[in-house]
């Protein structure tokens, strides 16, 4: 027959909430381990452990191995684990609850926005074999600096409040920095062919076509130039002309403006356009710079009739620009230069965010909107369970104490009390 009157608290030992409880358990139980022993021996619920208390299976405290490190490092790099989000005490199965969907939380933030921000960090050092070295270098760092920070911030305030607000802190801005790089690496892993045809159409609008609006704008400044000489030509022949005819220096200056008297425009056709006199020079420029205009015209016109005739930018490239698509993109129609995607990436996401056009963002505006929502709900279970009375106290050090030395008190007298039927048996 089960004995328990003699226990208080005996039955409620395990959902007590108060302290003082505890403390009285407890101590009446450690000083009269014989009546504890005999109730606990007469339950059927804790009939295996007694049985590995007496053989000594039981231990209550030890030191971590090395070996033991090094697996829960391994087993947890992708997961915060649950048992680290409350102490060691007055652990009730509504606190494990409540610490399993926390930390499941922000086990799952965590993933996600380290997963988001490996093909940045593999990108960002031009792919290959550094590249995934130091993807997995950013992965390790990452996952591990944010679950051991969500995991102080969850828990540390009972221990140390600097270290606490630290390592909240810590967790809050790199889960901030990378819900904002999660955005970037989801469009690099599924907007691919979105980021060729922005790189490709950036190419076309700064490197192809401002080649020809160069050259139009360079032969209009060449025509204003020869018309400023042909100005100059008019003003100097009007003053040539204002010379009196006996002037000994007036047929000099004719001839430095227009040459010999009397020659044809012909004359000038073979020779050096800077030998000519002033106003044939710049009859000439005036000349060549308007073909050079209808040139430069024609050019960019045609340029513009090909690109439209192509359809899309990197198509125009690839079949009237073979050299530069070759250099910037593969057979494929896939951007070589990893350092470049990730750029392009940045910048085509955050010109489409802020001008609203949210329909080419596709899945890296579900990836970003995922770790927006991950994020803020981890950091807001996390505050919450942090300041939870229940929380602080299962990190209380006298009840943990106190707690151990009853375990060991029973656990040496459920083995005496066993020696000593085995030796009353033999008697016997």
């Amino acid at each position: 027959m089960t004995t328990t009157h003699n226990v208080p608290e005996a039955q409620n030992y395990p959902n007590s909430s108060s302290d003082k409880k505890w403390q009285d358990f407890l101590e009446y139980s450690y000083k009269n381990p014989e009546k504890f022993i005999e109730w606990i021996e007469h339950d059927p619920r804790y009939k295996d452990i007694v049985a590995k208390a007496k053989e000594k299976k039981i231990v209550i405290s030890e030191e971590p191995s090395l070996s033991k490190n090094i697996s829960f490092c391994l087993r947890y790099l992708l997961i915060v684990p649950p048992n680290s989000l409350y102490g060691r005490v007055k652990v009730n199965p509504q606190l494990v609850m409540r610490a399993k969907a926390v930390a499941a939380v922000q086990s799952v933030s965590n993933i996600w926005d380290t997963l988001t921000a490996v093909p940045l960090a593999y990108l960002s050092v031009g792919g290959g074999p550094l590249g995934f070295f130091f993807a997995a270098l950013i992965t390790v760092i990452a996952q591990t600096f944010s679950n051991k920070t969500a995991e102080i911030a969850a828990v540390g305030c009972h221990k140390h409040q600097r270290l606490a607000g630290g390592a909240t802190f810590g967790w809050v801005a790199m889960s901030a920095l990378l819900t904002l790089i999660s955005g970037y690496g989801s469009d690099i892993v599924t907007n691919g062919s979105y980021l060729a045809e922005y790189h490709a159409d950036k190419i076309v609008k700064e490197n192809v076509l401002p080649k020809y609006e160069r050259n139009l704008k360079t032969a209009e400044a060449k025509v204003k130039d020869a018309q400023k000489l042909i100005q100059k030509c008019d003003e100097q022949f009007k003053e040539w002309q204002s010379l009196p005819k006996s002037s000994p220096g007036r047929d000099a200056f004719y001839r430095k403006l227009n040459g010999p008297f009397g020659v044809k425009p012909s004359y000038w056709d073979n020779q050096p356009t800077a030998q000519l006199p002033l106003c044939p020079r710049s009859l000439r420029l005036e000349h060549e710079s308007k073909e050079e205009i209808a040139k430069a015209q024609k050019a960019l016109n045609q340029t513009k009739s090909n690109i439209d005739e192509a359809g899309k930018p990197i198509v125009y490239l690839q079949q009237f620009q073979p050299k530069l698509y070759a250099s910037e993109f593969t057979e494929q129609g896939n951007i070589r230069s990893g350092v470049k995607i990730v750029e392009i990436a940045i910048t085509s996401f955050n010109e489409r965010l802020l001008s609203g056009n949210l329909g080419s963002l596709g899945f890296s505006l579900i990836g970003l909107g995922i770790s927006v929502i991950t994020t803020a709900m981890a950091v807001t279970l996390t505050m919450i369970h942090r300041r939870l009375p229940s929380v602080a106290d299962t990190f209380d050090r006298s009840l943990h104490n106190a707690q151990e030395e009853f375990f060991h008190a029973v656990g040496d007298g459920l083995r005496n009390k066993q020696g000593k039927n085995n030796s009353d048996h033999q008697d016997s």
